[in-house]
C-alpha cells in the first residue's frame, strides 16, 4: 500500500525536536558547565581563560529556541514544496 505525507504539522513536529535536541544538549552542557565551573581560573596575565561555566547552561535553552524555529521553517518549506509535487510517498506492506 503507497502512503503519501502531503502536510506535516509544523507546530507539533517543532515542539518534540526542539524538546528532543535541548534534552539531548542539557546532558553533554549541564555537566560540561558544571566542570567549568570548578576550574580554578588562571591569574598569570595573558594566560587563556576558560569559558565561564554558566555559558554552557544556556545551551539547552538555545538548542530549544533554535531547534523549534529550525523545524517549523523545515516542516513550512515542505507543506510549500507538497503541495507542488504531491509530498514524499513510501509503501508499506502488511505481514
Amino acid at each position: 500500500m503507497k502512503i503519501r505525507i502531503v502536510r506535516l504539522s509544523s507546530h507539533q513536529n517543532a515542539k518534540i525536536l526542539a524538546v528532543m535536541t535541548a534534552s539531548v544538549s542539557a546532558l553533554i552542557a549541564i555537566p560540561l558547565g558544571i566542570i567549568f565551573l570548578l576550574v580554578p581560573v588562571p591569574t598569570q596575565p595573558g594566560a587563556p581563560r576558560p569559558p565561564p561555566g554558566w555559558l554552557f547552561m544556556l545551551f539547552p535553552l538555545l538548542y530549544l529556541i533554535i531547534g523549534y524555529l529550525g523545524t517549523w521553517l523545515w516542516c513550512a518549506v515542505y507543506n510549500l514544496f507538497a503541495k507542488l509535487t504531491g509530498g514524499l510517498e513510501f509503501e508499506t506492506s502488511d505481514q
